[in-house]
C-alpha cells in the first residue's frame, strides 16, 4: 500500500510481490472489467474523494468515520481483481482508524511522548502489536498528533484515486485497441493491430487514454513534467 512494487520476469512467468503469475494473467483479469463494473468503482471513489474534501474543510470526526467505511468498501471492490489483492495491504488502516476515531476526544489533544516512543520501539523489536485498545492514541494509525494521522490517511485516499484513474486509462486503452483494430480473432490480426497501435500516427492520438484526466486520450504533442 506504500507504493512499492517488486516484480521479476522469468520467460513466460511474472512474479509480483512474491506471487507468480503466467504471462498476461493480470492483464486478462483487468480486461474483464466491464463498463458497469467500473461505474461502481468510480462512484465509490468519487464518494471517498468528496468525503475527504469535506473533512479537510470542517475536521468533523463523523465525516472521517464515514470516509473510513466508504474507503473500506472501495478497497473490497478493487480486491475483486487479482492485481489489487497484491497491492492493497490495508486492513490495519481501516481497523486502526476505526479504533482511533472511536476513542478520540477533541477536548484532549493527542500528543506523542517519550514513553510512547519507548513502547513503539518495544513493539517493533517484538515484531508485533498489542491489542489496539491497549495502544496510546498517538501510536494508532500513524505516529503523532491528529494532523499527522490525517495527512497519512489522506495520502492513502489519494493513492486510491490514482488507482481508479489508472484502471480506467488501462482498461479503456485496451478496449480501444481490441474493439477497433481486430479484424479477426487470430494471432496475425493481433500482431498487425499491435504494430499499428504502436506506429500509426493516426491511432496513437486517439487510442491511448490519458490517466491524469480519465476523460481524453493523449495526443502526440502533450506536454509532460520531468520533475526537475
Amino acid at each position: 500500500m506504500d507504493g512499492r512494487i517488486v516484480f521479476y520476469t522469468y520467460g513466460t512467468t511474472m512474479e509480483l510481490n512474491g506471487h507468480p503469475f503466467s504471462a498476461g494473467e493480470l492483464t486478462e483479469n483487468l480486461i474483464n472489467l466491464t463498463p458497469d463494473d467500473y461505474d461502481v468503482i468510480r462512484t465509490k471513489a468519487e464518494r471517498v474523494i468528496d468525503l475527504a474534501g469535506r473533512y479537510n474543510g470542517k475536521r468533523d470526526i463523523a465525516v472521517w468515520r464515514k470516509l473510513n467505511s466508504e474507503l473500506s468498501t472501495l478497497s473490497a471492490e478493487l480486491k475483486k481483481f487479482t492485481v489489487f489483492q497484491m497491492l492493497l495491504d490495508d486492513d490495519d488502516l481501516f481497523s486502526e482508524t476505526e479504533e482511533l476515531l472511536n476513542r478520540y476526544d477533541p477536548a484532549t489533544p493527542v500528543e506523542f511522548t517519550e514513553q510512547d516512543m519507548e513502547l513503539y520501539s518495544q513493539l517493533i523489536e517484538a515484531d508485533g502489536k498489542e491489542f489496539l485498545s491497549d495502544l496510546p492514541l498517538s501510536l494508532l494509525l500513524y505516529l503523532g498528533d491528529m494532523t499527522d494521522k490525517w495527512e497519512f490517511y489522506f495520502s492513502r485516499v489519494t493513492r486510491y484515486g490514482s488507482y481508479v484513474m489508472d484502471i480506467y486509462a488501462f482498461n479503456q486503452t485496451i478496449r480501444n485497441f481490441i474493439l477497433s483494430r481486430l479484424e479477426t480473432n487470430s494471432p496475425e490480426s493481433y500482431a498487425r493491430a499491435l504494430y499499428d497501435f504502436y506506429n500509426d500516427p493516426r491511432l496513437i492520438q486517439k487510442l491511448i487514454v490519458n490517466p491524469l484526466t480519465s476523460a481524453a486520450s493523449y495526443n502526440r504533442h502533450d506536454e509532460y513534467y520531468s520533475g526537475n
